[in-house]
């Protein structure tokens, strides 16, 4: 009888992995010729109406983040707690064994490679649950920008521009993935946008009064 080869499967050339990733690139750059898209005009806002967009969008992702920890919270909080249990419980029976006036060396080994295998098993857990924030963080902020609260919008009005109804349809996408991805980051990340920029309006006052 003859014996099946499994055959191992075939890891992508570089090469390969060179067009993979021009394909995404090459359908981006041709938006222009497809679209052909208008110069956008952007409103005047003063200081004030960006921080409040800022304002707002830090709300929105601070909101985020809660649901986020009970959602997940209350999927991946029991696993975690058992995890956390065995890592205290391994960690209680070395020092017992410590202890000891001859401690049994075999047991003590065991304990120790148990420990090590239950902080593994916590290390693992824990990034998985991080994967499963960030997606689930990605999907609730792409809901919410999907349902109308986008940032490009309050900077560019597509109905007074008078695009073409496929440039319209584009420029919500790339609103609706830009907004969600900001709101995916968290509280912090829009908090830090908001230090930048009015740090950068200061400095821009200060340099035009020395000027004057």
């Amino acid at each position: 009888m003859k014996s099946t080869v499994l055959v191992a499967p075939q890891r992508l050339t570089a090469r390969q992995m060179g067009l993979l990733a021009v394909l995404p690139l090459g359908a981006i750059l041709s938006f222009p010729i497809w679209l052909a898209p208008d110069h956008l005009e952007f409103r005047e806002l003063n200081l004030a109406q960006v921080m409040q967009v800022l304002a707002i969008l830090f709300m929105v992702a601070l909101l985020a983040e809660r649901a986020l920890e009970i959602f997940v919270g209350t999927w991946r909080s029991p696993g975690a707690t058992q995890l956390e249990l065995a890592v205290t419980l391994f960690e209680d029976e070395i020092a017992r064994l410590q202890k000891l006036a001859a401690p049994d060396q075999a047991e003590l080994a065991a304990a120790r490679a148990g420990l090590e295998q239950a902080r593994r098993q916590e290390r693992q857990y824990r990034c998985v649950t991080r994967q499963v924030v960030l997606w689930v963080g990605l999907g609730v902020g792409l809901l919410v920008s999907a349902v109308g609260c986008r940032a490009l919008e309050v900077l560019v009005d597509p109905v007074l521009q008078g695009w073409s109804a496929a440039q319209v349809t584009s420029f919500r996408l790339v609103d609706v993935m830009l907004t969600g991805g900001v709101i995916a980051g968290g509280s912090e990340g829009i908090h830090r946008i908001a230090t930048v920029f009015d740090n950068f309006m200061s400095a821009t006052a200060k340099r035009a009064k020395g000027d004057a």
